[in-house]
Formats: structure tokens, C-alpha cells, sequence
């Protein structure tokens, strides 16, 4: 179940967000996500699977569906604020 939510996040992240990432700031800018990826991405692995431990499959499922969701919210809300500044 967690390895089907990175590699999710990692294709949409490697097809749309490092093209516009080297569109906007060239090549320079793949350091500048790259290392906080591998730091971030194996505490947020190790905190998932001991969550799916913890919590049954419907509640875990929940829990994770209703996360991304919020994330989403809030990004897109940050856009359209962003973009109304601009």
C-alpha cells in the first residue's frame, strides 16, 4: 500500500514537476529538490508503515486518502492566492 502512494507521488513529481523545475531554474534547481526528497521521504516512509501497523485497513485508508485530500486543498488554495497577488 505505501510503496503504491510513492511511487505514485514520485511519477507525478519526476513527469510534471521537474519539467517545469528545469523550465523555470535549469538544471541547478534538480539539487535544490533532490536532497530535501531524500531526506524527507525515508522519515515519512518509516512514520506510514508504522501507522499501517497501528490502524486498521479502512481507518488507515481513511486516514491517508483524507491527508492527501487536505494537501491538495491547501495547494490548490495557495495557488489561487499566489496567482491572485500576481
Amino acid at each position: 500500500m505505501q510503496a503504491f502512494f510513492v511511487g505514485l507521488a514520485f511519477g507525478l513529481l519526476c513527469s510534471i514537476a521537474y519539467t517545469l523545475l528545469v523550465c523555470e531554474y535549469g538544471s541547478a534547481g534538480l539539487r535544490i529538490v533532490y536532497v530535501p526528497v531524500g531526506v524527507v521521504v525515508p522519515f515519512v516512509t518509516v512514520g506510514v508503515n508504522a501507522l499501517e501497523e497501528r490502524l486498521p485497513l479502512s481507518r488507515f485508508l481513511l486516514n491517508t486518502v483524507g491527508s492527501l485530500y487536505c494537501m491538495m486543498l491547501r495547494r490548490a488554495q495557495a495557488s489561487a492566492i499566489y496567482d491572485a497577488g500576481a
